[in-house]
């Protein structure tokens, strides 16, 4: 304890307590000033609750300041060492990479974490009598993401990157020799991709040399977990130039020349280039050309006691990036949903509010009279109405546009019965309104779906006022190595 306030440049020695909302592991150190004990809360990247640690303080803000570290004197007894040559580790100069910030944390511990980290939101939001239940693992630990989107820059050296932000980085990209979030053939197509991109002299978007501007954007790489399948989609400006090997060449030649060395590669299933239009004063937008082999990626669901759900994935559509924990998360949610029903029970009329491309409601219908889906984003209703003719389901029905408006189009009103509605909103929960619309409808049963614990937390104490009471919290772990967390919450009204 010492007599000023903390100061940026202090070295001061911290136990870890626990994590923060963005994940950063954070301890408490003491300052007496004019005989006021002040308490400040320290973050330090790359830490994990249970470290003892040395580290020198590099902001401060009120009560709360952020540091990095010098040296771990006592490691917690989840440390582990990391997987990936490109991960944090302490009292090392340079950028780590953001992609997986967990990694070097016992799997277990992970999940107990992301477990205390779900509690202690409803607790803050008075929601703390809920039932919290262990966190459902994943079933791949490493290479589960299907999709993977790696951006092109110059680093600190004025080299050509192609790979993932630096934790705390904007502007500067990591150029990745590895990356373990994605299967082996996608990482060493990455590392085959940079070097292409380097070898051929292009630039990345906002460098360049003389009139000719910077060309290469992204870079994405998706594969299908259950089909074996794998796209890349090459993005670039939107000119219709570019510096290669040392020459200004048409935009096309650069496409054609990435296609041909995607073909070489023999890995690919469909590659495609998307040109991104913007320019001040008008609307982004995005042109998408197939440049080989199969128009789309075709992947696959297969939730226990269900029918196989199979989809068609264009370049630029979402889908959830973890298929086979995405199996888990609807399998949760069928559960939830089926609840108090009988194997031969169906469902009646389901509501699916942002449904996106209808994967939710999709594995629902199988046990729904009728399933509406409505989704603000026009494309994605499209993409959801295909699934549904490619999986022959007769009973789903996606619409475009907001909630109240579609329902009140369709003439379905309090008393035409709807008997579940299921949210699945986006981080920021749903808003005030949103909750009073979906309170308005009267349904028995909501399921909520959430991929942020804190506005789950805050509207689930919105519904508890206006007469919705959760059972319980089912958290899913989707992305390991991550503090991101899915919660499928069931609401019964009262």
């Amino acid at each position: 304890m010492t007599s000023r306030k903390l100061q940026r440049d202090d070295e001061v020695f911290l136990e870890l307590e626990a994590f923060d909302d963005a994940g950063s592991a954070y301890g408490v150190t003491t300052r007496t000033v004019n005989n006021e004990v002040r308490q400040y809360k320290v973050t330090v990247p790359g830490a994990i609750p249970g470290d003892q640690i040395r580290t020198q303080i590099t902001k401060v803000r009120k009560r709360k300041a952020s540091s990095r570290a010098l040296t771990l004197k006592r490691p917690s007894t989840a440390r582990i060492a990391p997987r990936c040559s490109h991960a944090f580790r302490i009292a090392e100069d340079g950028p780590f990479c953001g992609g997986c910030g967990l990694q070097h944390m016992a799997y277990d511990a992970q999940l107990l974490a992301k477990q205390a980290w779900v509690e202690s939101c409803l607790r803050n939001e008075g929601m703390g009598q809920l039932q919290v239940h262990s966190v459902r693992p994943s079933v791949r630990r490493w290479g589960y993401r299907n999709k993977m989107e790696y951006s092109c820059t110059r680093n600190r050296h004025g080299e050509v990157a192609l790979g993932l932000y630096p934790r705390g980085y904007r502007y500067e990209v990591m150029s990745l020799r590895e990356c373990h979030l994605q299967s082996e053939a996608s990482s060493r197509l990455l590392v085959a991709a940079g070097d292409w991109i380097r070898k051929s002299g292009l630039e990345p978007f906002g460098f360049g040399r003389g009139d000719v501007p910077g060309f290469i954007r992204t870079m994405t790489i998706r594969e299908g977990k259950r089909t074996g399948d794998r796209m890349v989609e090459l993005t670039t400006s939107g000119a219709e130039f570019a510096q290669m090997h040392g020459t200004t060449v048409a935009s096309q030649d650069v496409a054609a020349a990435f296609s041909a060395f995607i073909e070489q590669q023999g890995t690919v299933t469909s590659w495609h280039w998307t040109r991104h239009h913007a320019a001040k004063g008008m609307r982004t937008r995005f042109e998408t050309v197939h440049l080989g082999g199969k128009p789309a990626l075709y992947e696959e669901l297969h939730i226990s006691g269900l029918q196989p759900l199979r989809f068609e994935v264009h370049p630029r559509a979402f889908f959830q990036p973890n298929t086979l924990q995405a199996e888990i998360l609807y399998s949760e949610v069928h559960r939830a949903a089926t609840a108090n029903s009988t194997p031969e029970e169906e469902l009646g009329r389901v509501l699916d509010l942002y449904c996106g491309t209808g994967t939710i409601g999709l594995t629902l219908a199988q046990r729904a009279r009728e399933v509406i889906g409505v989704e603000l984003n026009a494309e994605a209703v499209e993409n959801a109405r295909k699934n549904a003719r490619d999986n022959a389901i007769e009973n789903a029905f996606f619409h475009a546009g907001d909630a109240a408006d579609v329902l009140g189009r369709l003439h379905y009103g309090r008393h035409d019965a709807i008997d579940l509605v299921i949210v699945d909103p986006p981080r920021n929960g749903l808003s005030d309104t949103a909750v009073e619309q979906v309170v308005s409808i009267g349904a028995p049963t909501v399921i909520y779906v959430s991929c942020n614990p804190k506005s789950l937390a805050r509207n689930l104490g919105q519904f508890s006022v206006l007469g919705y009471d959760a059972q319980d919290v089912q958290p899913v772990d989707m992305f390991p190595h991550t503090f991101h967390i899915e919660n499928v919450v069931r609401l019964n009204r009262r």
